[in-house]
């Protein structure tokens, strides 16, 4: 299940994002940066919808949204900008725990983080 955060100043590191042994599962941040206005955005797991909702970049520090879900090496990520055809998926490897998701010359693109990503 997706847990919300919310985007006031920098988004800091969670204690859960801890590897399980058992499951082989581990938790992302899928950060939904540059540049949303406020269209609806579903992000599915293994075709299950993890979250659906409206993106709105705020502008003074670049993040819209960080979505957090319990991920397992090989999952398949999906990123669907609703309404306008976009589609970017991602397949999970052994622990990536931040994703980047953002619209790039008219592409939404999603892509691993080199590590977590900072803002103003």
């Amino acid at each position: 299940m997706a847990k919300r955060r919310t985007a006031k100043g920098s988004v800091k590191a969670s204690a859960q994002r801890q590897v399980s042994a058992e499951e082989g599962t581990y938790r992302c941040e899928f950060h939904f940066q540059e540049v949303f206005n406020g269209e609806r955005v579903v992000l599915s797991k293994g075709g299950e919808v993890v979250a659906d909702r409206a993106m709105k970049t705020r502008m003074q520090i670049g993040l819209a949204d960080v979505v957090e879900v319990d991920v397992k090496p090989g999952d398949e990520i999906r990123a669907i900008l609703m309404g306008a055809g976009q589609e970017a998926r991602l397949v999970m490897g052994p622990h990536d725990p931040y994703v980047s998701v953002r619209m790039e010359n008219g592409q939404l693109i999603m892509q691993r983080a080199e590590g977590m990503p900072r803002y103003a």
